[in-house]
């Protein structure tokens, strides 16, 4: 039997940072005043093996190989500015995988993957095709399905170091997202239960030795999900900068729906 993936294989996978979320800055901040921005507390710290195990583990059982032609995945994104009450909806991504394709006596996968993106706020849908590789004999696996990413800080300046705070984990059983729950036999969830692994933690860009910004990381993940919606949420605190301001925003993506294959489509639009 072919080997899969092992937790080395995506320890050092970027892409589960790499989400993109198109947040529209102007009608975000266009009428918010600046809060005063104080440096974060940085709390204790962890190593970058440290950081790369608690990926390991969170990824550990994830495995392209067993994504099926018609699964499906419906995210929402949202932000949230510091100083407001409530996180304003910006983006539901409904992603598809349409084929699947193995070479290289199936050390090779391609995914084709569907993505159909509404605006939440103006109603315009915008569909394109994209493809993720994933490499036996790789060191590491290729793109994420995603093709968003998250608005992370512009560092107009130079880092001189990097370093990692407050990592937190957890692990446990949870209730698939609502619309989930309530398709039949629980869209086939198992026991209508997901093993998950929650990970966050702080990560510091130094510009000096007293200097720096933080950006605040969250994950859940599952290795019950369908391989499209293993991420069932991500979220990004930091400060984000526009026309000359700074502002602290909180962006997150969460799965609302999805389906193994087409026996228990989606239901949201």
């Amino acid at each position: 039997m072919m080997d899969r993936p092992t937790p080395r294989t995506f320890q050092v996978i970027h892409w589960l940072l790499a989400l993109s979320l198109p947040l529209f800055l102007s009608l975000l901040l266009g009428c918010i005043q600046a809060p005063e921005l104080k440096q974060a507390e940085l709390g204790p710290e962890a190593s970058d093996a440290d950081i790369e195990l608690a990926i390991s583990k969170a990824l550990y059982g994830i495995d392209p190989w067993a994504t099926a032609v018609g699964q499906q995945v419906v995210y929402d994104f949202n932000a949230r500015i510091e100083n407001q009450e409530e996180a304003r909806p910006i983006v539901r991504l409904t992603q598809t995988i349409l084929n699947r394709k193995e070479e290289n006596d199936g050390r090779k996968l391609t995914l084709t993957i569907q993505n159909h993106e509404l605006d939440l706020n103006s109603g315009e849908v915008d569909v394109t095709e994209g493809s993720s590789e994933y490499n036996l004999d790789s060191p590491a696996v290729a793109a994420a399905l995603s093709p968003l990413k998250l608005i992370t800080p512009t560092l107009e300046r130079t880092v001189i170091r990097t370093s990692y705070h407050n990592l937190k984990t957890e692990s446990g059983t949870m209730a698939p997202p609502d619309v989930v729950r309530r398709k039949s036999n629980c869209g086939d969830v198992p026991n209508c239960q997901l093993r998950y692994f929650r990970l966050q933690y702080d990560e510091a860009s130094w510009y000096s030795s007293s200097e720096y910004e933080v950006q605040k990381w969250a994950f859940t993940i599952s290795r019950d999900a369908p391989f499209v919606s293993y991420i069932m949420d991500r979220c990004l605190a930091s400060l984000v900068n526009s026309d000359g301001r700074s502002y602290y925003v909180r962006q997150c993506q969460f799965a609302v729906d999805f389906a193994y294959a087409n026996a228990n489509p989606p239901t949201l639009p």
